[in-house]
């Protein structure tokens, strides 16, 4: 498995039982798009970053640096600051997509087993609300927020990363564009216990963690010149013959063909194995990874695995494969050039 991927440190938040990476609008547990006819491109992400890029790094990507767009990038920074302030309110752009746990904008989530949060999403609301919105979902807030400027896109103008944080135990970031001469918000999401997230200077997102010892899911993306996500893979990975569960396609027989194969085994060769099922745009990928280092695993056993699974219509690869296929995407969303090495850190100011 690609270890830049994957962290098995908490739930993650956009989850790939939230949205598959081909339907924006296919609607889980938690993370959600609210433009109904945005491109196949949706999902979550936060901070804390790789190595510092000398040319990406946030702290240069102050309001003085909006020279590239002459008066706009002045108006930007006076719409901007008049939001950090508290003097005016800001909205939902038409293309948010809520990667946190905070249930930000009512939708299908809402349904059946969490209410939405009280963020007046019609009328507008402020910065202070955003702290009030995590205080009601439990976590404390004990200081100002943090933000910072960040040229999202390289287009001369400044995006607004407002990040609350609530103790060591959760931080929320939001991502606000200028469209139209207002604040809108693009994007939020947000990391705790279980769940890990960087949102790095040039875009770039990863989100995941774990629902147990044997199941880890998330997603990698970046955001736009306009602030706005793009989602590049999703995937749910499962040990010991757990359960897929993400709203795939073919999850039912995907988890009935892992779950007869592990019986067959010994625990040590059924626990060698890692089933991973993965969205990358319109398409989905249903996987293996090879752990084991004792022999128990021949490739009898692994030719076993994917004649079970054509059986059932279902092509198996080798996670290798993947890291190629999300490349090849990426190309042709015309995003290949954001990837997690070419980012860095944000730094943050306190407001």
């Amino acid at each position: 498995m690609a270890a830049l991927l994957l962290t098995s440190v908490g739930v993650s938040a956009c989850s790939v039982t939230d949205i598959k990476g081909g339907d924006p609008n296919a609607i889980g547990s938690q993370g959600t798009a609210l433009d109904n006819n945005s491109s196949s491109n949706n999902e979550a992400g936060d901070t804390s970053g790789a190595s510092e890029s000398a040319d990406n790094t946030a702290a240069s990507n102050t309001e003085g640096n909006n020279t590239a767009s002459g008066n706009a990038g002045n108006q930007t920074s006076d719409l901007y600051e008049s939001f950090l302030n508290g003097s005016s309110k800001a909205k939902l752009n038409d293309k948010f997509f809520d990667g946190s746990i905070l249930l930000i904008a009512p939708d299908d989530r809402s349904a059946g087993y969490e209410q939405p949060s009280n963020l007046d999403t019609v009328n507008g609301f402020t910065i202070d609300d955003l702290k009030t919105v995590i205080n009601d979902y439990g976590y404390e807030c004990t200081s100002k927020p943090a933000y910072a400027y960040v040229d999202f896109g390289k287009d001369g103008t400044n995006e607004l990363v407002v990040r609350y944080e609530a103790g060591s135990s959760y931080t929320a970031y939001f991502v606000f564009s200028d469209a139209s001469g207002s604040v809108e918000l693009t994007y939020a999401a947000d990391q705790g216990e279980r769940w890990s997230l960087d949102l790095l200077d040039n875009g770039f997102i990863s989100n995941y963690g774990s629902s147990g010892a044997g199941a880890h899911s998330g997603c990698t993306g970046a955001l736009d010149s306009q602030g706005v996500y793009h989602n590049f893979q999703s995937e749910y990975e499962v040990y010991y013959g757990w359960g897929i569960y993400g709203d795939y396609s073919k999850e039912e027989d995907f988890n009935e063909v892992i779950d007869a194969w592990a019986k067959e085994k010994d625990s040590r060769q059924g626990e060698s194995i890692c089933y991973t099922a993965v969205a990358i745009g319109d398409a989905e990928y249903y996987c293996y990874s090879n752990y084991d280092e004792t022999g128990a695993i021949t490739d009898d056993d692994i030719n076993e695995l994917v004649t079970m699974c054509a059986a059932k219509n279902i092509d198996i690869i080798d996670y290798d494969q993947i890291e190629a296929k999300v490349l090849e995407y990426q190309k042709s969303i015309g995003m290949d050039n954001i990837t997690y090495d070419g980012g860095g850190q944000i730094e943050f100011k306190n407001l």
